[in-house]
């Protein structure tokens, strides 16, 4: 299909402010008149004005509730294939933008903005690293996340966006960089293959930021989940929460139920009559300190029925995480920063590997600090706090009725129906 050229539409006044202080150079900065707040998507309008980013090819909604007929339509669809916005469940894009919102789109709409300008920005970024390196670079504040963004507020981020760009349009042709660039999700590495070779260095997900092509689909469709279960920690007085819910099939029976460890809020345990396992963990904090580096990919085998929104207890929209999935994870290489810099392979056995539920912009070939935590580092998602819902193959590996249970298992995994 041809592309359609759209107009934004944007109901602003223009001000002319300075850049820094005592500089003679100027931008117009688009400001939302007339409101203590900018919507998602007078944010997203204005990102994409900024950028160029104004076509789209997809004529099929990205987003429940916003239609063709929704006027706001061509410029979703234009921030979404253009990688500003992830895609799935509700935009929501009456309500305010939050900082977080505002600051991992922001850093979003740079590198479409490069890779627009034929520069080689990889994609496997997550959200979560955007928003880490928004706060890191000074974008937002961490107390700013949660909260609705004042229009003046979305001005002044606007005018570094404005200057950032500016400078990496005069750099393109000569490469050089600007001051605050927005790096991988994880960094390239090398590694040794047994004749000494040096290997290719390897990004996080594929080419064009699709997992697409990392997908072996197993059939569950036959198996009936007839029972259900919900954690409980989120229905507690002191710390409300979102209260999740998964379903199992007869075989499987919760065998521990644990609440208020140390660094977990909450643990439950399920298992089969064989010792296979499906834990699932909300931490209160991870331990990211660790010893061992570790290379891998993570594959597709399932939907997921997790839809991200606004957590229970919260005025945070994430619906920034975009599409989960169910994916097993396959481990090939493994450093020990204690004992030098070459990575060792790792033989993994088919049959013991874990599964787990994360977003799909994580799919893909990885390198990730294997913290004291373990591999749950890797395999958790912020919701609000680090959650974790894998699954764990017995001492004799997964039989295939067995792994195809568990990953019906995990696919079922949402916030609850009730």
């Amino acid at each position: 299909m041809s592309k359609t050229k759209i107009l934004i539409l944007i109901f602003s006044i223009v001000a002319v402010v300075s850049l820094v202080a005592g500089s003679a150079a100027a931008v117009l900065i688009t400001v939302i008149a007339n409101k203590d707040h900018v919507s998602r998507y007078e944010w997203i309008e204005t990102l994409c004005d900024i950028t160029d980013i104004t076509e789209y090819e997809t004529d099929d909604s990205f987003f429940n509730d916003v239609d063709k007929k929704n006027p706001h339509f061509p410029i979703v669809q234009a921030a979404v294939e253009g990688k500003i916005l992830s895609a799935g469940g509700k935009l929501k894009g009456d309500k305010p933008a939050t900082g977080e919102f505002v600051a991992v789109t922001a850093l979003r709409a740079i590198d479409a903005f490069k890779r627009n300008h034929s520069q080689n920005i990889p994609y496997g970024m997550t959200d979560e690293e955007y928003l880490d390196l928004a706060i890191e670079q000074g974008i937002i504040d961490r107390s700013e996340a949660g909260k609705s963004l004042s229009e003046e507020r979305c001005a002044k981020i606007e005018a570094m966006l404005e200057e950032i760009i500016e400078a990496e349009s005069k750099s393109a042709e000569t490469e050089e960089d600007y001051d605050m660039p927005a790096t991988p999700a994880v960094k390239p590495y090398k590694s040794d293959d047994v004749s000494g070779n040096e290997t290719e260095e390897i990004q996080t997900g594929n080419t064009d930021g699709s997992a697409s092509n990392n997908e072996d689909i197993i059939d569950t469709s036959g198996i009936k989940l007839d029972h259900h279960y919900q954690t409980k920690h989120g229905k507690g007085p002191d710390v409300p929460g979102p209260v999740f819910q998964f379903d199992y099939p007869d075989g499987w029976k919760v065998t521990q139920e644990n609440y208020d460890l140390q660094s977990i809020m909450e643990e439950v345990v399920l298992e089969d009559d064989r010792g296979a396992k499906i834990i699932y963990m909300d931490f209160v904090k991870l331990n990211y300190d660790g010893y061992f580096m570790t290379c891998g990919e993570t594959v597709k085998v399932a939907d997921s029925q997790f839809v991200p929104s606004y957590p229970e207890g919260t005025d945070s929209d994430m619906s920034y995480l975009g599409k989960f999935a169910v994916v097993l994870l396959n481990i090939t290489e493994q450093l020990d920063m204690g004992m030098g810099d070459d990575y060792h392979k790792v033989d993994m056995d088919p049959f013991h590997i874990t599964l787990a539920v994360i977003p799909e912009s994580r799919i893909g070939k990885y390198e990730d600090l294997e913290g004291q935590s373990g591999i749950y580092e890797l395999l958790s998602f912020d919701y609000p706090s680090k959650n974790c819902f894998i699954a764990e193959p017995p001492k004799d590996g997964w039989t295939d009725q067995e792994k195809a249970e568990a990953i019906a298992i995990l696919s079922s995994f949402r916030v609850s129906d009730d």
